[in-house]
């Protein structure tokens, strides 16, 4: 019996957070496709288990960026302070990725960090002057 009642979602290239809701979702109906998988023959692209927990872990992996877009588009007037203490989550949180057991995210915040680093070094030096001038 399926309990959820919310659709699919795509992934949009153009939207960075759509892979999150898209896999957010998928999550939700992990029995309901492995069922379609026992009754369907034609259905052939159920991920196995191992792919599955690869699902949750770029889920979990994605998760933190999404809750703080979130946090930053759904206020008003996001202050500084609010800033400068998630993205310190997030570059907390990508350090500790790196140590990860799955090679393909370890790869994934490899190539996320100097993104990051690139721009958060920008605005540090950009806030640093403006609170110390």
């Amino acid at each position: 019996m399926i309990l959820e009642n919310k659709a699919l979602w795509l992934d949009v290239p153009t939207r960075w957070n759509s892979t999150y809701e898209m896999l957010d979702r998928a999550l939700l109906y992990v029995d309901t496709f492995k069922l379609l998988a026992q009754i369907d023959p034609m259905y052939k692209n159920l991920p196995t288990d191992d792919e599955w927990e690869r699902i949750i872990r770029t889920h979990e992996l994605l998760g933190p960026f999404c809750d703080i877009a979130r946090m930053f588009f759904g206020s008003k007037y996001p202050t500084s302070n609010l800033y400068f203490e998630n993205v310190w989550k997030i570059d907390m949180f990508l350090k500790e990725q790196l140590d990860c057991n799955d090679p393909i995210i370890r790869n994934m915040v490899m190539d996320m960090r100097p993104k990051f680093d690139k721009y958060w070094s920008a605005y540090t030096l950009l806030f640093a002057t403006i609170l110390d001038p």
